[in-house]
């Protein structure tokens, strides 16, 4: 009760062997990582493994990372704090066309947050991911730079482009 790591990113770096486990089958990702989530995480921790686990499930079938993001958002409470966080990002990424200004939107929305919070990470990578065109190195640098807990989101973002690219398509610098 009352403690701030239940929603903190810990779980959410969790998600990949779920999701990999899973390929295209998004609901047994996200049940295994509710089940592995709830060790340690409540609610919006738990809600973020879940949908990150779903979102790299759905990398495996899908060539858009915003379309496996969105399919992601099926896996979670569509009225959760995390899903209303992801909309509101992918709002904010169609409507300014600019990764600066949406980026500058959320670190304002957020103001104050501890920097392993689950939502507002969540919101930075969604917004790497968009404006990363699906180039790995251009999604994991733009998720990187938009700040807070820069390892977890970079690691997050390039296992979903990297599950839509493969392997060999994946810079050999990478």
């Amino acid at each position: 009760r009352d403690n701030p790591f239940l929603d903190w990113i810990g779980a959410d770096i969790r998600s990949d062997p779920w999701g990999y486990a899973a390929p295209g089958w998004l609901e047994k990702a996200a049940e295994m990582a509710h089940r592995d989530a709830w060790i340690s995480h409540r609610a919006g921790g738990i809600h973020g493994e879940m949908f990150y686990s779903a979102v790299i499930s759905a990398a495996f079938v899908v060539s858009d990372p915003v379309q496996a993001v969105q399919l992601g958002l099926t896996e979670i409470p569509r009225d959760c704090r995390l899903a209303r966080v992801v909309r509101q990002a992918l709002q904010w990424c169609r409507k300014d066309q600019d990764w600066g200004k949406t980026t500058d939107r959320i670190l304002r929305k957020f103001e104050g947050m501890h920097p392993a919070h689950t939502l507002h990470n969540a919101a930075l990578t969604v917004a790497g991911l968009y404006y990363g065109q699906g180039n790995f190195e251009k999604t994991i640098t733009l998720t990187v730079m938009g700040g807070e807990d820069t390892d977890c989101n970079g690691a997050t973002a390039g296992s979903i482009l990297g599950a839509i690219l493969g392997a060999r398509r994946i810079p050999a610098k990478w």
